[in-house]
C-alpha cells in the first residue's frame, strides 16, 4: 500500500516529527516545563499578559485545587467559546482546543470532578462530529501537528475505518480540506466502509442532491450516541448500482452536470431577509464549487477504479 493511501499514518507521522524534534530542544523544553512546574497557579496568573496565558493559568490553579465553582464555570465558557462548527472563522477561532489548552482544561476537568463539580467534565469535546471539526480547521489552516492531536483522538474513539469515515464526512464539507477528505473516505473505504465507499461515489456527480447533501457544511452535533446512524446508508446492491453509473457517465452528462451547476450559482431570488444570509452563501458555495467540480470527479473516479480492480 502507498504512502499516499494512509493519510491518517502520514499525518501522525509527520506531526510526530514536529512535536519531537532534536534532543537538544528536547532536553531545553524539559528543562524549561520543569522550571515552569515549579510556579503556582496564581504566580502565572500574575505574570500573564492577555487572555490565552489567562486561561492556562487559571487551568493550573483549577488543577492546584484552588479555584471555586464559579470561576470554574467561568473557565468552561471560555474554553467552549472558540469551537465553532461554521465555516467563517474568527481570528480567536479554536484558539483554546489547541493542544496546551485542551490538555491543562481536560487536567482541570478530572480535579474539578473529584471535588464535586462535574461541569468541565461533561463539556470536554468528545462528540465525533465537534473533534472532526476541530481537526478540519487545524488541516485547513496548515497546522498538521495540531490535526492530528484531535484525528488521533477521533481514531482512538471509533477506529481507524470508521474514524476515517467520520473525519471524511466532515472534510469534504470545506472546500479547503476536500482533498484531505477524499483520502480520508477511500482509506476507509478500503477498510470496508460502506458509507465512505457511497460518499466517493457520490462526490462523482456534483448535479446530484446527494453531492449537496453531504458536502453541506453542518452545525449540528448529529453523533451524540452513534454517528453511523445519521451518516448516509449504503448497501450492496445501492452500491454496485452507484458504481456503475459512475463508470458510464458520458461527457454529456457531465456537461449537463456543470450547465446546472451554472443555473444553480447565477440563480436570482428575493428570498426574505432571515433567508439573505443563507442564500448568498449558498450561491458563493456553488460558485466556488463548480471550479473544482470537474478535478473532484476525475479523482474520485480513479480512487473508484483502483478499488473495483483490487476486488
Amino acid at each position: 500500500m502507498t504512502l499516499t493511501l494512509r493519510p491518517l499514518t502520514l499525518a501522525l507521522a509527520l506531526a510526530s516529527l514536529v512535536l519531537s524534534g532534536c534532543s537538544i530542544e528536547q532536553e531545553d523544553q524539559q528543562e524549561a516545563k520543569v522550571a515552569v512546574d515549579r510556579i503556582t497557579g496564581e504566580q502565572l496568573l500574575a505574570q500573564a499578559t492577555n487572555d490565552y496565558e489567562r486561561f492556562l493559568a487559571n487551568c493550573r490553579i483549577c488543577i492546584e485545587g484552588n479555584l471555586t465553582d464559579p470561576q470554574i464555570d467561568e473557565l468552561v465558557a471560555t474554553y467552549l467559546s472558540s469551537y465553532t462548527g461554521r465555516l467563517d472563522w474568527g481570528p480567536d477561532a479554536f484558539i483554546y482546543q489547541r493542544m496546551e489548552p485542551t490538555n491543562a482544561f481536560e487536567k482541570c476537568a478530572q480535579k474539578a470532578m473529584i471535588m464535586g463539580n462535574r461541569k468541565p467534565f461533561e463539556n470536554m469535546i468528545v462528540r465525533q462530529g465537534r473533534i472532526a471539526r476541530t481537526a478540519r480547521f487545524f488541516y485547513a489552516n496548515n497546522e498538521p501537528a495540531e490535526g492530528a492531536f484531535w484525528l488521533r483522538r477521533l481514531v482512538n474513539v471509533k477506529g481507524e475505518r470508521d474514524g476515517l469515515e467520520v473525519a471524511g464526512r466532515v472534510f469534504i464539507q470545506d472546500l479547503r480540506t476536500i482533498p484531505a477528505g477524499v483520502r480520508l473516505l477511500e482509506q476507509s473505504a478500503r477498510m470496508g466502509n460502506h458509507n465512505a465507499r457511497q460518499m466517493l461515489l457520490g462526490l462523482m456527480n456534483p448535479g446530484s442532491s446527494y453531492y449537496q447533501e453531504i458536502t453541506a457544511n453542518t452545525y449540528v452535533d448529529d453523533d451524540e450516541n452513534n454517528q453511523e446512524e445519521s451518516a448516509p446508508k449504503a448497501d450492496k446492491k445501492a452500491e454496485k448500482k452507484a458504481g456503475k453509473q459512475a463508470q458510464q457517465t458520458t461527457a454529456a452528462q457531465e456537461d449537463q452536470n456543470a450547465a446546472t451547476l451554472k443555473r444553480l450559482s447565477g440563480k436570482e431570488s428575493v428570498p426574505s431577509n432571515p433567508q439573505m444570509r443563507n442564500r448568498q452563501a449558498h450561491q458563493a458555495r456553488l460558485t466556488e464549487m463548480e471550479a473544482r467540480t470537474e478535478q473532484m470527479r476525475q479523482a474520485a473516479l480513479e480512487r473508484i477504479k483502483k478499488l473495483e480492480a483490487e476486488k
